[in-house]
């Protein structure tokens, strides 16, 4: 059976090389030209294997190109249930879907206002905006710093007021007792 795979082949090698060569009569192996389409193909088949020796990743997609030629093919269509499942995971998303087209009909709205000048200096700006929240930070430190000598003084002086408010006090209790003991006292009857 090989022989006669190999006779077909020939023949039709044989064939193509009259259309060509331009050769009348039919050719013998034995006087096809140096540079037969046989030879050719054989060099040829030789540079590749030679270029693609070594090279995994080309060697692993050339083993797959039949599965890729098979999504190329015209009649591979996808089945009914890749389908159905396409179709709920849409309908699933639907909502999701329908917000985004509201915000890119909404952005393309605001396309005008982005593309002004005031946005194109942004680049330029940038720096100085950097150094103000520099600034910023230092005033916000300082500030803090300040909050803090704030509230001890207030805690000092509410110390200081509630030390006289309780020497007022003490001072109130004696002086009214030295009155007490000073008022002549009245006779008993």
């Amino acid at each position: 059976m090989n022989e006669n795979v190999e006779k077909v082949l020939e023949q039709r090698i044989a064939e193509l090389e009259k259309k060509l060569f331009g050769l009348e009569e039919k050719v013998n192996m034995d006087s096809v030209p140096e540079s037969s389409v046989i030879d050719s193909l054989s060099h040829a088949n030789t540079l590749i294997s030679s270029a693609l020796s070594g090279r995994d990743k080309i060697n692993t997609l050339i083993q797959r190109l039949p599965e890729i030629e098979s999504y190329i093919e015209s009649d591979f269509e996808p089945t009914e249930v890749q389908t159905d499942v396409k179709l709920e995971y849409i309908e699933a998303m639907q909502a999701e879907i329908k917000e985004n087209a509201i915000k890119l009909i909404k952005l393309k709205e605001l396309a005008p206002v982005l593309e002004s000048d005031s946005f194109k200096n942004l680049p330029e700006l940038s720096e100085k905006l950097h150094n103000l929240s520099l600034k910023y930070i230092e005033l916000g430190k300082r500030a803090e710093i300040v909050n803090s000598d704030t509230r001890n003084m207030i805690s000092r002086y509410n110390d200081i007021i509630t030390n006289i408010s309780k020497t007022l006090i003490d001072m109130d209790a004696k002086v009214t007792a030295l009155e007490k003991a000073v008022e002549p006292k009245k006779a008993i009857d």
